[in-house]
């Protein structure tokens, strides 16, 4: 069963928008503001597919090896990781790219972009400079480090594993997207809720385990509904 979003009717809003475009004696202003609305309500349903489709992802994504020697330890190629994670990506309507700029003290910032077919993206950037290491050419040196920050940008932005080299075992946290869910639970519910967790955790959000992270959406929602309910 496909995880694509389907294709929806014209809303009726968009509908009342060509109506009044159409008509001559329209307020421009009002059609303006109504057009500015719709754009708003499109993108908070842009946002809430890509968090969908992106804890969708999350459970399914695979535990990744450092399986290329480098120079003086190994590492997961940037080819491998992006082999075994778009296959998942795509099920879930999720794709990557990179684009790279100069900036002002001559450093190379690499951006990973990850996008959802609803038009939602995110992104993670980091800056680099040309890695000289090993007798390298100018090319073969800039290439080396935007290759070294598409590879942890990516790793950044979907919060993916890579096992160490010793047991090939790792400790799983949750992911920087689901941290930033329970905070916003967190920030909703008060600091002092939040003082509370950190101190009965004793670590901080990101640093949770993976498989926690629903106990403790399940504990803030009850949280929240009771708030609501006084």
């Amino acid at each position: 069963m496909s995880n694509l979003p389907q294709t929806q009717e014209i809303s009726p809003v968009l509908q009342l928008i060509e109506r009044v475009a159409l008509d001559p004696s329209a307020d421009v202003a009002k059609l303006e503001k109504m057009i500015e609305l719709q754009e708003r309500v499109m993108k908070t349903q842009a946002k809430a597919q890509f968090d969908q489709a992106m804890l969708q992802f999350q459970i399914k994504k695979p535990i990744l090896e450092k399986a290329s020697q480098g120079h003086n330890s190994k590492y997961a190629k940037l080819e491998y990781i992006q082999s075994q994670i778009e296959p998942v990506l795509r099920e879930f309507g999720l794709f990557v790219r990179w684009s790279t700029e100069a900036t002002q003290d001559n450093k190379t910032r690499v951006t990973c972009i990850c996008t959802h077919i609803g038009g939602h993206s995110e992104t993670s950037s980091m800056d680099v400079v040309p890695d000289k290491g090993g007798s390298k050419s100018d090319i073969q040196a800039n290439g080396s480090a935007i290759s070294y920050a598409q590879r942890y940008t990516l790793r950044s932005l979907l919060g993916l594993v890579i096992a160490n080299d010793n047991d090939g075992q790792t400790r799983a946290t949750i992911t920087p997207q689901q941290a930033k869910i329970l905070d916003k639970k967190l920030s909703y519910l008060g600091d002092d809720v939040k003082e509370k967790m950190l101190a009965h955790i004793g670590c901080e959000l990101h640093e949770i385990e993976k498989g926690a992270f629903e106990y403790w959406c399940n504990q803030l929602d009850s949280r929240v509904a009771k708030k609501e309910d006084k």
